[in-house]
């Protein structure tokens, strides 16, 4: 294995297939951290030995989303708080017509977010 990594009593199978290395051994994800991730078009497979962590993408990508939400709904409050007509042509204050409806939409999609 990469980096001299030896593990003993393993049933495995190597090989080559398009010219990539490749093992075939499910009692090895058993005893570290395995992780396949795709990142512009390039797949990357990552073996750790020992394990030291637990990783979570869905939990990740949740507490990402809520950041972003949160990141969102402060720059709404800011631009409302500066005042100014509603886009929209109504003549009302942003803030007491489609800002107060975004600002909405935001939380209710924020108490959704689970982390």
């Amino acid at each position: 294995m990469p980096n001299n990594l030896q593990i003993q009593n393993v049933m495995v199978t190597a090989g080559k297939l398009n010219g990539t290395d490749f093992l075939i051994g499910m009692d090895i994800i058993t005893l570290g951290d395995f992780s396949v991730t795709n990142l512009n078009e390039k797949t990357t497979f990552s073996f750790r030995y020992p394990s030291c962590e637990t990783i979570n993408y869905v939990k990740q990508a949740k507490e990402l989303q809520r950041k972003d939400l949160q990141k969102q709904l402060k720059q709404l409050e800011e631009k409302i708080k500066k005042g100014g007509k509603c886009p929209c042509g109504s003549g009302r204050q942003y803030r007491y017509c489609h800002g107060k409806i975004q600002i909405k939409q935001i939380k209710e999609e924020l108490e959704k977010v689970e982390v």
